[in-house]
């Protein structure tokens, strides 16, 4: 029975951290954005709906700026989470050479 074991690329699991962490920026500045957006009391007119479409909008827009600050304390989790994983393999596998005498013959 050969070839049971698996090799990981810790390189490639940091990339993809990073990816996140770029991820997380992005949504923090469509976050800033969209927290910018507030609309003036008039600015549905003269409808008799106004006051109620208004205070809908800032409702959504209050739960669009909380949603995605989730999202980006998500992909934040997730790059850290990665990270640990890659130190972890890499500190096992250095853990795993040194005990079998660090490769020597």
């Amino acid at each position: 029975m050969g070839g049971t074991g698996y090799d990981v690329e810790s390189s490639a699991l940091r990339r993809y951290a990073n990816a996140a962490d770029h991820a997380a920026d992005q949504v923090e500045k469509i976050r800033t954005r969209i927290n910018g957006l507030k609309l003036s009391s008039g600015v549905f007119g003269r409808l008799s709906e106004s006051d109620s479409l208004k205070a809908d909008y800032d409702k959504q827009s209050e739960e669009a700026v909380d949603d995605l600050h989730g999202v980006k304390q998500s992909l934040g989790g997730i790059a850290d989470g990665v990270r640990l994983t890659a130190d972890t393999y890499d500190n096992n596998e250095d853990d795993q050479v040194h005990a079998l005498g660090g490769g020597q013959a």
